[in-house]
């Protein structure tokens, strides 16, 4: 049996099988004769064709990927890094307020006072900083704890003149 006769008698019909891989095979011997009929040369220049689309589209996706990218890490060194920075000075402002406290209260120097004044008058500034940035504005969460840290160095501050007062005694 011939690919070109894979046909049954007229009265039963071709089984649709067949009649599939009878057209693909049609099709294959046409496309090698389409194949042929194109030069070497040409040939070539489709390929080349082909790489240089293939390296435009994974260029594309690697720019977009890259632009994405871009995106994220100018939001976090705009706005995260700004508030982390700030909080970890927050904290940095509380241990040396402390530390001129204490201090202030064992030696009771001038210097130490001072210290631990300047200190209260920072702590105010950077708390009000940080509560006022966009990325803390946007987080309720974030902003929650902000306000609890507030009111923490409110009641921080109302001591100041007691603490004052014990180390003058």
């Amino acid at each position: 049996m011939h690919v070109k006769t894979l046909e049954v008698t007229p009265a039963i019909g071709v089984h649709p099988i067949l009649a599939l891989a009878r057209r693909g095979v049609e099709v294959l011997l046409h496309g090698q004769t389409l194949m042929n009929k194109i030069t070497i040369r040409k040939k070539i220049w489709i390929s080349f064709g082909v790489l240089v689309a293939l390296l435009v589209a994974v260029g594309l996706v690697a720019f977009t990927s890259l632009k994405a990218n871009k995106d994220k890490l100018s939001t976090l060194v705009d706005n995260v890094q700004p508030a982390t920075e700030l909080s970890l000075n927050l904290v940095d402002q509380l241990d040396r307020t402390s530390a001129s406290l204490g201090f202030y209260l064992l030696s009771k120097e001038e210097i130490h006072k001072n210290e631990y004044l300047g200190n209260m008058g920072k702590i105010t500034q950077s708390v009000q900083t940080l509560s006022t940035m966009r990325i803390v504005q946007d987080d309720p969460a974030t902003l929650k704890l902000v306000e609890e840290v507030q009111q923490g160095i409110i009641k921080l501050q109302s001591y100041k003149e007691q603490m004052l007062v014990f180390a003058s005694d």
